[in-house]
């Protein structure tokens, strides 16, 4: 759902006001998810377990009546719905999406074995599906920058330092996130190279 509320939101809002409408909805996900559960229990042990479920239709119908009236189909998309089925076809990126698929399935493949097998890094098994997700990778980027029609990744974002570098930080955030829960919320107000250096409490 996250997703393709980014989606409708990159293809419905301008470039200038992406933050904006992206603001919200972050801070209603998050909103959802600090309340979502102790107002769940306390329906749930008060009403019942399906008054919880319940309580969603209102504002599930709102929603669904705003998309309706409010959301339209980018120009992108009504122009193609004029095209024939081979025309739409051929706009497909195929060498990328194989590229991509093959480069990111290869480095979990490796990751997996160092991280869940627990293999050493000057493991074949490790560090050979690493190397061939490197290639994968500079073949995708040179099928997007050299050969790509319409590419998959625009690779006007790489040319643009406020694009990338957002970019950058939201792989970032989310990799530390992962990583240390605290890093999260940390990252917001501290610069990620600094708060790395802020001593952590160990209890003994």
């Amino acid at each position: 759902m996250t997703v393709v509320g980014s989606v409708i939101i990159s293809d419905s809002v301008s470039l200038k006001s992406r933050g904006l409408y992206q603001g919200f909805a972050n801070l209603l996900f998050d909103l959802g998810s600090a309340v979502g559960a102790p107002l769940g229990g306390w329906i749930g042990d008060t009403i019942s377990w399906r008054a919880a479920f319940l309580f969603q239709m209102p504002l599930l119908s709102c929603g669904l009546t705003l998309l309706f009236l409010k959301v339209r189909e980018p120009p992108l998309v009504l122009n193609a719905a004029h095209t024939t089925l081979l025309a739409k076809l051929k706009r497909i990126d195929y060498a990328g999406a194989v590229s991509l698929v093959a480069a990111l399935l290869t480095f979990l493949v490796g990751m997996n074995y160092k991280t869940t097998a627990e293999h050493e890094w000057g493991d074949p098994h490790v560090w050979g599906y690493l190397v061939v997700a490197a290639v994968l990778l500079l073949g995708f980027l040179a099928v997007e920058f050299k050969f790509a029609v319409e590419p998959i990744m625009a690779v006007t974002i790489l040319k643009q330092v406020c694009l990338l570098s957002a970019s950058i930080e939201t792989f970032q955030s989310s990799y530390n996130h992962c990583r240390e829960p605290r890093s999260s919320w940390l990252s917001c107000v501290v610069p990620p190279p600094l708060y790395r250096l802020i001593p952590t409490r160990t209890v003994a």
